[in-house]
């Protein structure tokens, strides 16, 4: 095999560049797409850090929130560092409502950079920290970017066949299918009684 010329390893560096930048950008832009979802959800009328959270939620503070004491051996389950947080809780905190929906959120733009797979081992996990609360809780992916259809596919096959996936939410079908996820919650936003 010949050595790359200069002009050559040049064109080779520069796409290892675009690489790492993109993977760098899809790693550090991940939770834009989270606030796309929650001005869609605010547009619909919905109120932020009442309807819905403003920032991750994990089991213990769901446990709070659900107005549970989890017992000496559930207490291992609902610690923060044991499972994954939900991106989106609702209702998150009105009063006489406990958390029906929970949706974890993975954004992934590319097909390039480095790839963490903990999400298909952490989500079991969590909906079984979430159950100790919420008993009868609504679970939903929020899957979305062009890495799903290539480097994640499979990833996301695993996560969508989990048998208590209830959902699949991405920006461009939220208005139709998160709105169905709260309307099967019972959790009508002022959209719908309009």
């Amino acid at each position: 095999m010949s050595r790359l010329d200069r002009i050559d390893s040049e064109h080779l560096l520069r796409v290892f560049a675009v690489a790492a930048i993109r993977g760098s950008v899809t790693a550090s832009g991940g939770h834009e797409p989270e606030q796309q979802l929650r001005d869609q959800m605010q547009a619909w009328g919905l109120e932020p850090a009442s309807d819905f959270n403003i920032r991750d939620v994990n089991a213990k503070e769901l446990a709070d929130l659900c107005g549970i004491k989890p017992t000496t051996a559930q207490q291992e389950l609902v610690k923060p560092e044991k499972s994954r947080a939900f991106d989106f809780v609702v209702p998150y905190k009105v009063v006489g409502l406990k958390p029906k929906l929970l949706v974890q959120g993975q954004f992934y733009g590319g097909d390039s950079g480095s790839v963490s797979h903990k999400n298909v081992d952490q989500t079991p996990i969590g909906r079984a920290a979430a159950r100790v609360s919420a008993v009868d809780a609504v679970f939903a992916e929020f899957l979305d970017g062009a890495g799903y259809v290539t480097a994640l596919s499979g990833d996301a096959r695993k996560l969508l066949s989990l048998a208590d996936t209830d959902g699949l939410i991405q920006l461009r079908t939220a208005p139709v299918r998160l709105r169905e996820l709260l309307q099967r919650i019972n959790f009508l936003t002022p959209v719908e009684v309009a």
